[in-house]
Formats: C-alpha cells, structure tokens, sequence
C-alpha cells in the first residue's frame, strides 16, 4: 500500500468525518467555500441534494493506513463537472505540501470520470489557495463574499 490513499468513506468513518466537519466550521485556517458544511448531517444533506450516495461521493483521505482527512466531490450521476469539497485534514497534515499531494490525487482519480473540477475555498483557507494557486487552477470572475472559485480542465492540465 503506498503511503496516501484515497479511499470511498464507510459508516465507520462517520465520527472521524463529523469531527472534522466541525473542525472546519470553527478553524478559520480550515474553513470551506462552498458547499458550507458544520457537521456530518449538512454534508449527508449536501450529497442527497445531488441525488447521489455518501460512498460515491466521499474519500477519507489515509496516511500509511490512518485516516488523516477526508475530500469529496458533488456531482450527479453522467456529469463531465464536479465541485470539490474539502480536502479537510487533521490539523497536523493541514499544510500546503500535504493539500497539493492530495488535491493530485484527487486529480488522478477523476481524469477519467470528469472533465473538469471545481473548488470554492475560503479567503482564510490559505494553504489550500496555495496549493492550488501552484496547480495553475483558473480562478473564477464570480468570487465573493470571502470565498474564492477556481475551475481545472483535468484532461488539459494532467496533459501539460
């Protein structure tokens, strides 16, 4: 196994993935853009809402086999597009390198299912913005209210 591993998020992961949704809604350094998520029930509404299921949608992030984090993706089924949630880690793996490492994973991951990618990062989410800042996301005209979009053609940028 290598050392990072996304893998589909289960029940047992539950507790692990509210505590951090909690994280993130009271660490400024770990705030999400959007979709805004407090807790395990708002990310559960968030999914239902893309007529979709937690396991296709959610990946606890493990770091040599322990869970470190989680990330996901909002989409609805036979979409080229998907908005990233997350990444949200312990805050010990919260910094730029580790977030670029995961987000090219993610990126991995989605070359084949989706054309492009989406995130909305929080102004304060800086290590995050970095990361993708050095990923050469496109950052959106439509940024407000605190939170900045970006978009990533994954076929153009895994290509370059």
């Amino acid at each position: 196994m290598k050392p990072l591993n996304l893998r589909p998020a289960s029940k047992k992961d539950f507790n692990f993935i509210d505590q951090l949704c909690q994280l993130s809604a009271s660490n400024q350094a770990q705030w999400l853009g959007d979709p805004k998520i407090n807790n395990l029930q708002d990310l559960q509404g968030k999914i239902t809402e893309y007529e979709n299921l937690f396991h296709h949608c959610i990946m606890t992030i493990e770091l040599d086999g322990k869970a470190a984090g989680f990330t996901g993706l909002l989409y609805k089924e036979g979409d080229l597009e998907a908005t990233i949630i997350g990444p949200v880690l312990l805050e010990q793996y919260h910094t730029r390198a580790f977030l670029q490492i995961v987000l090219d994973e993610l990126m991995a991951k989605c070359i084949n299912t989706f054309e492009t990618l989406y995130i909305n990062v929080a102004n304060q989410n800086k290590y995050l913005i970095q990361s993708i800042d050095e990923q050469k996301w496109v950052a959106s005209k439509n940024s407000a209210n605190n939170i900045q979009s970006y978009s990533l053609n994954l076929k153009r940028a895994l290509t370059l």
